[in-house]
């Protein structure tokens, strides 16, 4: 056990049952025979069970095999101690193949399809060992995926590289080295925990594989697990119940809250990764209990907007991320991923650049999200259909309705069952931009085709050159509708992308989102391959522009609707797309000109 070195009171000492010293946890199991090791866990469990027990023999044999030490022997045993000795180890590799079946199907190619996979491994504050889940028995009422409330977790934020040091420790089989701040031990941390009232707790540096390791494959298995781990850790953080220890100035630290460190970088509500591990059970820790929290801190707390990130926008949860500090920013594309609550992530991939990683991520965002998206920014690349992800963090989208902002809210999101009509509505007519084809989900290909439906109007022409400004959303933009007996015509009050004189364009109407059913979003479409899938026409399609009508031009366009169709449109990727334009070289050519005539960037390097 440590000294009273720490000044935290918590972490001096802990007396209570079932927790071992180290020194016992760490003997060897092959210097204990059967009878020596059951003494052992009947002083501990308070049995008194003999090696005539019907299993029992056969069952400590069974631990032996894969246990390297008494603790790992006594970590995996005691939630077991209970049952018939007969049932154990074929219960115990049921539960395990179990697991290893869940995680297999949770993977599909590049794709999370089972976001909601528990943890690999846990803590086991008693034996103070690192154990995997499947150690734990299920419950007959629990779900396979179920993480029990008993198992606790721990958030802290990471304290500056020259603050930190590695060790190698018998709590994880060193088989990885564990980061730690330097002012502190992994055994204070343990005795804190206990004294809270933990049992098994989930700590990342010790249940989530680090860099480096013992085994000349360790680097390859920490890649591969992080693909799936990575992306599903708030899972552990968001049960109702389940208490969540706080450090807010690296683990094991004490909590202190001047100005100056909750204005630092490093401090918990600076990170991003802190903001899916908040939680409403949430306990403090490094607390000495002469230096209470202050009014201050709890106000700062609620301030950082963790508590009410169910009632943001989309944009506002990009804007709150953006506003916070990680080491790389794919974490930060991962953190949005869970918030914005996918049903299926992409997977985690370290060598996978920042904006490859967006692309993918657009393919799993929700479909009213990612209208929203498609809609309101401008792509930053030739007939691209997203933007690019540091325009998009910004938080600035250049087209914004004027009687409603198009962003409807997290909170339709985080409670479909308010809102489930209105969305299934939409979906169940796809008008909504999702993929062409689902099956892009599980492609490595980070290009996609996606498609909505809407109310086509065309031919169309504009009557006269129009370019988007950006930064300015308010421009007026004129064209006509040449498919009635006379031209009508249709004016916008903003727009982004390029239209060109003499081309005619397509528009397709589009409503989601409006509180009065008009069209009042348009896609200029050039299209450049049609078919009749039976009564619906499907065109495949270059995405020229986005407009927008306000509500009395919308109001007038509703009495043309009799001469609109129903049509599905696949919008081409950007490089697809400029392929088969018909008029690449004036879209190249007004595209450079604009850019060099307003000064600003547009990535036209490539083509």
């Amino acid at each position: 056990m440590p000294d009273a070195s720490s000044s935290i009171p918590l972490q001096w000492l802990h007396v209570g049952p079932g927790a071992i010293y180290d020194s016992l946890a760490d003997a060897p199991c092959a210097e204990m025979d059967d009878a020596e090791l059951l003494a052992r866990l009947n002083s501990i469990l308070g049995t008194n069970f003999s090696l005539d027990v019907p299993g029992l023999r056969d069952c400590l044999q069974h631990v032996r095999r894969n246990a390297r030490d008494f603790g790992t022997a006594y970590g995996t045993l005691r939630p077991w101690w209970s049952y018939d000795f007969l049932e154990i180890p074929p219960l115990m590799e049921q539960r395990k193949v179990e697991l290893e079946e869940l995680r297999s199907h949770a993977l599909r190619g590049p794709c999370i399809v089972d976001p909601t996979i528990p943890v690999r491994r846990i803590w086991d504050l008693f034996s103070n060992r690192v154990l995997p889940f499947h150690t734990l028995p299920r419950e007959a009422s629990y779900a396979a995926d179920d993480v029990p409330s008993s198992i606790w977790c721990v958030s802290h934020s990471w304290v500056d590289e020259k603050d930190r040091r590695t060790v190698w420790t018998t709590i994880n089989g060193e088989e990885w080295p564990v980061p730690l701040p330097s002012a502190t031990t992994l055994a204070h941390v343990r005795i804190e925990l206990l004294n809270m009232g933990a049992q098994y707790v989930w700590l990342d540096i010790l249940c989530l594989r680090q860099q480096g390791g013992n085994a000349p494959e360790a680097e390859a298995s920490r890649t591969e697990e992080w693909r799936l781990d990575v992306p599903t850790i708030g899972n552990i953080f968001q049960r109702q119940n389940a208490p969540c220890i706080t450090y807010f100035n690296g683990l094991g630290l004490p909590a202190e809250f001047s100005p100056a460190i909750l204005g630092s970088p490093r401090h918990w509500c600076n990170r991003v990764w802190t903001v899916q591990e908040g939680c409403n059970a949430w306990l403090p820790g490094g607390i000495d209990p002469g230096r209470p929290l202050g009014r201050g801190f709890f106000e700062h707390l609620s301030n950082r907007g963790d508590m009410i990130l169910a009632e943001m926008t989309y944009l506002e949860v990009a804007t709150f991320m953006k506003g916070r500090h990680c080491t790389s920013e794919l974490d930060r594309i991962a953190g949005l991923a869970y918030l914005l609550k996918c049903e299926t992530l992409p997977v985690y991939d370290e060598r996978t650049p920042a904006e490859a990683v967006w692309l993918v991520l657009i393919k799993h965002l929700p479909d009213e999200v990612r209208t929203h998206i498609f809609f309101q920014f401008a792509p930053v690349t030739p007939f691209a259909l997203w933007p690019s992800w540091s325009r998009f963090l910004a938080g600035q989208p250049e087209l914004l309705h004027p009687p409603h902002d198009l962003s409807d809210g997290m909170h339709k999101l985080l409670y479909p069952e308010l809102f489930g009509a209105m969305i299934e509505a939409s979906r169940r007519e796809q008008r909504t931009v999702h993929l062409a084809d689902k099956s892009q989900l599980y492609s490595d290909d980070i290009q996609a085709q996606y498609c909505n439906r809407g109310y086509s109007l065309g031919p169309c022409r504009v009557t006269q050159p129009t370019r988007s400004v950006p930064g300015r959303a308010r421009q007026d933009v004129y064209l006509e509708f040449l498919g009635a007996d006379e031209p009508v015509p249709l004016e916008f009050h903003a727009m982004h992308g390029l239209l060109l004189p003499g081309i005619d364009y397509t528009l397709v109407g589009f409503s989601f989102g409006s509180h009065d059913g008009f069209l009042d979003w348009w896609v200029a479409i050039e299209i450049v391959a049609e078919e009749l899938d039976g009564e619906l026409l499907t065109v495949e399609a270059a995405r020229w522009a986005v407009l927008v009508m306000d509500g009395a031009q919308a109001a007038f366009v509703e009495n043309i609707k009799a001469l609109m169709h129903d049509m599905r449109v696949v919008y081409l990727p950007g490089e697809e797309a400029l392929a088969r334009t018909r008029f690449r070289r004036e879209y190249l050519r007004a595209i450079r000109w604009t850019a060099s005539m307003l000064g600003y960037t547009f990535d036209t390097e490539s083509t």
